[in-house]
């Protein structure tokens, strides 16, 4: 009986402690998958399908895609327009091309910017993606467009968001350096030699020639 009661003490102890730890644990978890799904709500897919096409955009099925068709851009101003978007700072464009040209994105059918294409290897089965920085009010209207006139891209889908889209980074794309007004900073200095005041304060004298190649 004395050791039935110290095995019921031993386990109402253990599950004291316990109990803070596991409430701790739970509590994380929970906490953990709010932040999650609050990051995935921040990203949003529309496949090219769904959009509306422009000029002679037209639907080709390939069975790699995400969602099994593709909007084909053969002829410039063959565009896919999306409506009804969340507000986002960033647009991530999955295409497959047969060779390197441009693309226009407008907002709200104001141009916005000219991306870069490149080949993928092939116009279906094979993907690349091309991500730009891009201020999208919400429910704004996106329209992408083929500038080149020589190549074909056809696209698949768009994800919007904000921050890391969870892509790899688009090396025919990559955002501007920052300038600032700062020497070292990332902007280009230029200073102008000394004037004849300078010269006489300073003991500065510029090279003059004439110049000799030495033989």
């Amino acid at each position: 009986m004395k050791k039935l009661r110290q095995s019921r003490q031993l386990i109402f102890l253990n599950f004291k402690y316990m109990l803070p730890i596991l409430i701790f644990l739970v509590s994380s978890f929970f906490l953990f998958n709010a932040f999650t799904s609050d990051g995935a709500t921040k990203k949003h897919t529309v496949e090219a399908e769904s959009a509306r096409l422009i000029g002679g955009a037209s639907k080709v099925a390939d069975r790699e895609a995400s969602g099994g068709f593709l909007i084909s851009l053969t002829r410039p101003d063959d565009g896919i327009r999306f409506a009804g978007l969340p507000a986002s700072g960033k647009l991530a464009i999955r295409y497959s091309s047969s060779g390197v040209g441009l693309i226009s994105v407008s907002v709200n059918n104001k141009p916005v910017q000219t991306l870069n294409i490149h080949s993928s290897g092939n116009l279906t089965g094979s993907f690349l993606n091309a991500i730009t920085e891009v201020s999208i009010p919400a429910n704004a209207m996106v329209t992408i467009s083929l500038v080149s006139n020589d190549i074909t891209v056809n696209v698949d889908k768009i994800i919007v968001g904000d921050n890391d889209l969870g892509l790899p980074p688009d090396i025919w794309n990559l955002p501007p350096l920052p300038r600032s007004g700062q020497p070292g900073q990332g902007s280009q200095v230029r200073r102008r030699p000394p004037g004849r005041r300078a010269e006489r304060a300073t003991g500065w004298r510029p090279c003059r020639g004439p110049w000799r190649t030495p033989r």
